[in-house]
This record gives structure tokens, C-alpha cells and sequence, in this order.
């Protein structure tokens, strides 16, 4: 990092860290004045809150966030020892989409890299007491997304998103996952390994100092940034108040496309979905329905290729014979055997070879279901 990016870094962070500065303040002063720091400390008081048209007050606030940066350049040393990454709104690699909201996170921390290809995303998100149709239903969609080349974005809890960044990642595909604290508090704490999993296949971000602890007041702040991230947002199980609702709302203000996906009429876990469908969401069954609604603002190029080899993804014969007996419904391996006439050393390691490629899924024991929505 040059001293330039340093000193410019190390202002953000200053600035976002400072009570009474909010994002939206941040994005208009940046919008007046790109990236120029040293020209915003050496304006007036007047002159910065008329350029950027924001509140004298605040402009008093900017001042002093910039006029000492030592406890900032301490932290930034901080996270470059974790070998975290810093993006700052108004930097070329800021994400696109997340940069057009009404208030983007000034600083981003990032274990793991976003990339270019990350435009083309999608967000999964739902209950964390979600059922076994919502998990598979979550699976198969984020499963299908990943394999045309179209980033999972999500907020790593238990449950939805649990089930959506796995399933990507089962693919071989990106994935994003959005905290609630900073990047040295995981949480949940059961999703440690799963959340350093997608750090290496992906990117995990926190608009929140690393050590910060998780809090029910980020959470809502972190929903912003899912659907920010994201063309259109998909929500899979989530009761009448809940942090899934909460994120499609945010989504409708950010003009993303919102979608859900129906559930029982008797089941608490789908009476927002319900309610979404009510108010204007999309409903939806499977990925291919989410693609062909918002193909004309993904990436059409890499969209099509992906979705290409997806299609034309080898299996041998008798992977394809298990997978067109196997369906939704669990089957018993004992059923399986028997209407497909295999030796059962044989049928397990087929079907352990169509679990690992994210295919098929083991459930209660010895059953399984169909994945995929070919």
C-alpha cells in the first residue's frame, strides 16, 4: 500500500469510526470532493458543509476526525497484520452496486478479496430455524446460482444462510457473507469454520471495526449491505418480524428485485414469504426462474458461458439413472437398491460421488433427495 492509499485509508476509517458522522454524510462529502483528504482538511467549516451540502456541525466533526489519523493508522496496522483487506467508497474496486445505494458503508473490511465477477450476485437469505424444504429449497437455489457464475450473497447465521453459503461453496462457486461484527468476532461462533471456508473462496465483510462485537443494532445496518451487494434478493422461510424481511425491505428501497419463495399456508416459517408475495415479490420455485427475471442486468457474457457448462456437466450413466429415481421426497438407500437393482457398494459410492457435487443430499439416516432443478 502506498503512503498516499495509507494516508487516504487511514482517513476513512478515522471518519466512519467518528459518532455523529453517518454513511450518508460520508457518501455526500466524498461525491463533493473525491478523494482529495488533504483538500477537505484544508477547506473551512463553511466551505465543506456547502459543497457537500451537509450540516455545519458536521462538517466541525470532519475537521477533527482528520486533524489527528495516529489511532487510525494504529488500526489500520492491525487489520494489515490479519492480512484483511480495506475498501474505501470512491476506490475503483469498491463494489459497483453496493456504491448506488442511498448509504454505502464508507470502509469495508474484507477477509478473502471481492472480485469483478461478484457484480453478477444474488442474495439467499431466511429463518434461522428453518425446515428441512427450507434448506433444500436453499441448497438447490444457491447450488444453481453458483455453478452459472453467480455470487451468493448472504449474512452467515444458522439456518437460510447457513444452507446457501455451503451449498455454493459444495459447487465450487463464490460466495459473500456479511457480519453483523467485526472480522475477529465470528458469529455465529458455531459457523467459525464455515465462515474461514468462504474467506478462502470468497470475501467476508464487516463495515465494523475487526474487534467489534456483534450487536442486535449492526444487524439491521448489515441487512443494507446484503441486498446492496446484490441485483435481487431471495427469501426462503422467514416469520411475519424477522431479519430476512427486514433485508427484502431494504432491497425494495435499493430497487433490487425481490423475491420469495412460498411455503405452507399452515407453517410459521412462510407467513412473511407469504406477505411478501402479498406486497409484489416474485414467487419463485428455482434458480432458473430468478435467472431469466434478472438475466438483463447480470454480466450476460459470463452468465451464458457458465450456464453452458452447467448444462453439459458429465455424469455417467448411473449417476444420471439415481438421479432421474431420486426426487424431492427422501428415498432409503435400502428402496434405492432394490428398484435400481445395484449392489450397495457400489450405489454408496455413487451416491456419495453425487453428494460431493452437490447433486443430492443425505437426510434422517440413510435417505436422500434430489438437489439439483434440471
Amino acid at each position: 500500500m502506498s503512503k498516499f492509499n495509507k494516508r487516504k485509508t487511514a482517513a476513512f476509517i478515522s471518519l466512519s469510526s467518528t459518532e455523529g458522522i453517518g454513511p450518508v454524510t460520508l457518501k455526500r462529502l466524498i461525491d463533493a470532493f473525491g478523494k482529495n483528504i488533504d483538500e477537505i482538511a484544508g477547506c473551512a467549516e463553511e466551505s465543506i458543509a456547502a459543497r457537500a451540502e451537509i450540516t455545519v456541525s458536521s462538517s466541525a466533526l470532519i475537521k477533527k476526525a482528520l486533524s489527528d489519523l495516529s489511532g487510525a493508522y494504529r488500526e489500520l496496522e492491525k487489520v494489515n497484520n490479519k492480512g484483511y483487506r480495506v475498501y474505501c467508497y470512491g476506490d475503483d474496486d469498491y463494489p459497483f452496486l453496493l456504491k448506488h445505494i442511498h448509504d454505502p458503508p464508507p470502509v469495508i473490511y474484507s477477509s478473502g478479496c471481492l472480485k469483478i465477477s461478484d457484480y453478477n450476485s444474488i442474495a439467499v437469505v431466511g429463518t434461522r430455524k428453518a425446515s428441512d424444504y427450507g434448506k433444500t429449497v436453499a441448497a438447490l437455489i444457491a447450488r444453481r446460482l453458483a455453478l452459472c457464475s453467480i455470487s451468493v450473497v448472504s449474512g452467515a447465521a444458522t439456518g437460510i444462510d447457513t444452507e446457501a453459503h455451503r451449498a455454493a461453496l459444495k459447487a465450487g462457486g463464490r460466495t459473500i457473507a456479511v457480519m453483523g461484527g467485526g472480522l475477529n468476532k465470528p458469529y455465529p461462533s458455531s459457523n467459525k469454520t464455515l465462515l474461514e471456508k468462504i474467506s478462502a473462496a470468497g470475501a467476508v465483510l464487516s463495515e465494523f471495526p475487526p474487534d467489534e462485537n456483534p450487536s442486535p443494532v449492526n444487524f439491521p445496518r448489515r441487512n443494507r449491505i446484503i441486498s446492496g451487494l446484490s441485483h435481487g434478493v431471495v427469501v426462503i422461510e422467514a416469520a411475519k418480524r424477522s431479519g430476512a424481511l427486514i433485508t427484502a425491505s431494504f432491497a425494495a428501497e435499493q430497487g433490487r428485485q425481490v423475491y420469495a419463495v412460498p411455503g405452507s399456508v399452515f407453517a410459521e416459517g412462510s407467513r412473511g414469504c407469504l406477505d411478501l408475495i402479498k406486497d409484489g415479490a416474485v414467487p419463485v420455485s428455482g434458480a432458473e426462474e430468478i435467472i431469466e427475471d434478472i438475466k438483463g442486468q447480470l454480466d450476460s457474457n459470463k452468465l451464458k458461458k457458465a450456464c453452458e457448462q452447467y448444462e453439459s456437466e458429465n455424469l455417467c450413466e448411473t449417476a444420471v439413472e439415481i438421479l432421474n429415481f431420486l426426487s424431492s421426497r427422501p428415498s432409503h438407500v435400502d428402496i434405492i437398491k432394490n428398484k435400481l437393482k445395484m449392489d450397495i457398494s457400489f450405489l454408496a459410492s455413487q451416491l456419495t460421488s453425487l453428494e460431493l457435487k452437490g447433486r443430492i443430499k443425505k437426510i434422517d439416516g440413510d435417505k436422500y433427495i434430489k438437489l439439483t432443478d434440471e
